[in-house]
């Protein structure tokens, strides 16, 4: 009876364990979703919207390390980076540490996110439309979505 009992425990256990673990798959989309999640932050920051900004770039911040670490790891396959991680995010990865790769992927994704606000900003010198220009890019790529 107790030895069914332990049996029955370390079977739980090893379920648990198994459930949790991640895909390749999934590992590869918390690097697609660190992207956005930076894209986004710099968005937000610039229509003035300061708790997204800050939430979306903690949220970048930690779906990056987990991908890094996972890549590290080579729990990624090369399919799942190829077909979800956004390329210019693969081409940055080059770095001493996460921290430092993850701070060359925030500034290119920054860049990229507010390049449409900025040329507004350069043909009218108008900080509203810029604001406003900013605000529609972040809608309409449903950056409240993410998670």
């Amino acid at each position: 009876m107790v030895k069914r009992f332990v049996i029955s425990c370390m079977f739980l256990v090893l379920f648990s364990i198994s459930a949790n673990a991640e895909s390749s798959e999934q590992y590869a989309i918390k690097g697609k979703k660190a992207w956005s999640a930076f894209s986004c932050s710099a968005l937000a920051e610039m229509a003035g919207k300061q708790d997204e900004q800050e939430r979306l770039f903690l949220l970048g911040y930690d779906e990056g390390k987990a991908f890094l670490n996972a890549l590290r790891m080579n729990k990624i396959e090369q399919d799942d980076l190829n077909e979800t991680v956004p390329m210019f995010m693969l081409m940055l990865l080059q770095g001493p540490s996460n921290d430092f790769m993850l701070g060359r992927v925030f500034e290119f994704a920054v860049d990229e996110a507010t390049k449409n606000a900025y040329q507004v900003y350069k043909e009218t010198s108008n900080e509203v439309l810029k604001k406003s220009t900013a605000e529609t890019d972040f809608t309409s790529r449903n950056c409240s979505l993410l998670e």
